[in-house]
């Protein structure tokens, strides 16, 4: 494949990339979270490999004394995909935290009606001070 060649297949692919990119807008449904975060991730990768394509053309260009081609699409795709990878991030993370926090709800909740049926009462701990020191009123 020659250069010119390789550098038109690239810019396709930029140009084809940046519409997906663009869909990254219609994710905004919390069920497809984790999903979104896949080809957010996927996205980031494949824009690094152009990356090294891009080095490949500029040094075969150099050395054919050709002027280097400029990508500046590369950039202003890095720029679009952070916001979209920071904030499916944190949400994909807040939605494992958020289970965490209801099936621990959920085995206390269990426990203490387990211990209720055996004839026992169920816990109350108040903190005393900050140090995590605390009071069983059972």
């Amino acid at each position: 494949m020659s250069i010119v060649e390789r550098r038109e297949k690239v810019r396709g692919e930029l140009a084809k990339m940046r519409q997906r990119v663009d869909e990254f807008n219609d994710y905004g449904e919390l069920v497809i979270m984790q999903q979104a975060l896949a080809d957010v991730r996927a996205a980031q990768k494949k824009l690094a490999d152009f990356q090294d394509q891009i080095v490949w053309i500029n040094k075969e260009e150099a050395l054919y004394k050709l002027t280097l081609t400029a990508f500046p699409e590369v950039e202003e795709l890095a720029v679009l995909i952070d916001p979209f990878a920071k904030i499916f991030t944190v949400v994909t993370k807040w939605q494992r935290a958020e289970k965490r926090y209801v099936s621990d709800s959920e085995l206390r909740k269990q426990s203490d009606v387990a211990s209720l049926r055996q004839g026992g009462q169920p816990t109350l701990q108040l903190p005393l001070s900050r140090s995590g020191d605390s009071v069983d009123l059972s």
